[in-house]
């Protein structure tokens, strides 16, 4: 079972130097999830949202639809303040 002091995966901390650098990013341990959690704003229409640090390679905003994997040159979430 994962743990907080498992840190972040490689691929995590991919996902997240892909989009912005490592000091840029808010992150939280979610006990309940078990999950690195961070929060992002949407390129698009600026809503804030939660998100589990491992799905943010497949980021879609609830608030507009926006899905960046359907994109040709997508816009990258931005890493906000929890």
């Amino acid at each position: 079972m994962r743990t907080e002091d498992d840190g972040l995966t490689e691929a995590e901390l991919a996902t997240l130097a892909a989009i912005a650098p490592r000091d840029a990013w808010d992150l939280a341990w979610d006990d309940k999830a078990r999950e690195w959690v961070t929060v992002v704003t949407c390129p698009v229409c600026a809503e804030r949202l939660q998100y589990e640090v491992g799905a943010l390679a497949e980021f879609y905003c609830s608030a507009c639809e926006y899905d960046w994997l359907d994109q040709h040159a997508p816009q990258l979430p931005k890493p906000a303040s929890l």
